[in-house]
């Protein structure tokens, strides 16, 4: 119901029109899911600013410094929910934008506790299902950091814990050109820049007047991981290192920002093994049939990952391989447009008893299963 109207500035008004169009929608439409947009922000978020920087209507809200803007955000949705009341049984999904890969912030573990937060407290929409329509790792304060593979390990760690939450149905990246890494575009002159309206572009020198597109950094994560899930959508399990369930940590997604600046500090004074003591992400799946299991999974540290893999009363094939990773020395570097990528793609088969994961990579791992059913208690 709309893009993000939480920032304007009668939520009522809102509620009032759409409460007009939604029973129009299911009349014509009646097994069409719709999603209400939520805002639930915490001091200091990232966006907060980003929006205000690209708008000058909403500077009201931000008088003398204060934290009057991350509340009257959240007032609004508080304020449509109660007058659209009436309405909310024609609604399945409520959806949120997640900005800012650190600790308080949407692209981590208390993106997850606020929505369960905002639940508690407005229960009229404590049965919905939650699409996150939009995330990324940082906000508009820096356009380019899709453009490094550090992003694209984010990414990797943070999408596996998304769709492991029971509330969430979905979740997709802001836009799947520039600006998420997925592709990366040229109009025939330049490369596009990431959110500029004016299409300023870098030069391309091997530009011939056609456009084109290549993959980005983050390109080959997308296809790896939504291939193993498509073909493998029950997820019976999802874990960091050895930890598994749904209290396991997931460190690099919950600490994007200090681990990048830390950990360019550390390349440029040559400090050694300076990511061992993050934590691996996983999660086990199943295809309906029961015929093999897929660990999709993502090491962001600089040693190599050896997971010990087993499925209960199963017997386990032959490892099936797929893994994208990148040159030690260039995981926190802008990739350029055009330019020999630093990154690596890798299809191998081994065995499922010895898995090794390089370091700075993710990959898919299809092992066939016989002689049993993995039991999906607690899995989706």
């Amino acid at each position: 119901l709309g893009n993000e109207p939480y920032f304007g500035d009668n939520p009522e008004r809102n509620a009032s029109r759409w409460a007009q169009i939604v029973p129009e929608i299911k009349r014509i439409f009646p097994e069409v899911d719709i999603g209400i947009p939520i805002a639930e922000y915490r001091a200091g978020d990232p966006d907060i600013a980003a929006v205000r920087a690209r708008s000058t209507a909403v500077d009201k809200w931000f008088e003398g410094g204060s934290e009057f803007g991350f509340q009257r955000l959240n007032q609004w949705s508080g304020r449509f929910i109660v007058a659209f009341a009436d309405s909310l049984k024609y609604c399945s999904h409520v959806i949120y934008h997640f900005y800012g890969g650190d600790a308080a912030y949407g692209c981590g573990a208390a993106g997850f506790g606020r929505i369960r937060s905002f639940a508690k407290v407005f229960p009229e929409i404590k049965d919905m299902k939650v699409w996150v329509t939009e995330c990324r790792e940082r906000s508009d304060e820096d356009w380019r950091c899709q453009m490094m593979h550090s992003s694209t390990l984010f990414k990797a760690c943070y999408m596996m814990a998304a769709i492991s939450q029971p509330e969430i149905d979905a979740i997709c990246v802001h836009q799947l050109a520039q600006l998420s890494g997925g592709f990366l575009v040229a109009d025939g002159k330049g490369w596009w820049l990431q959110v500029d309206a004016l299409r300023h572009a870098i030069p391309d020198p091997d530009a011939d007047g056609r456009p084109r597109i290549e993959p980005g950094p983050a390109g080959p994560l997308f296809r790896l991981y939504n291939e193993a899930l498509l073909s493998h959508p029950i997820i019976l399990k999802h874990g960091s290192n050895d930890l598994q369930g749904p209290k396991c940590g997931w460190s690099i997604c919950n600490q994007y920002y200090g681990w990048h600046h830390k950990a360019v500090q550390w390349r440029r004074e040559g400090v050694k093994n300076q990511h061992d003591f993050w934590n691996a992400e996983w999660i086990a799946a199943v295809d309906p049939q029961m015929k093999s299991v897929v660990l999709v999974c993502c090491n962001p540290r600089e040693k190599v990952w050896k997971p010990t893999f087993a499925v209960p009363g199963c017997t386990l094939g032959k490892a099936k391989y797929r893994m994208f990773g990148c040159r030690p020395d260039a995981v926190f570097l802008h990739q350029v447009p055009g330019e020999p990528p630093p990154t690596w793609e890798l299809e191998k088969a081994g065995p499922s008893d010895a898995l090794e994961i390089p370091a700075y990579t993710v990959a898919t791992v299809e092992i066939p299963i016989t002689g049993g059913a993995p039991k999906k208690k607690g899995g989706r």
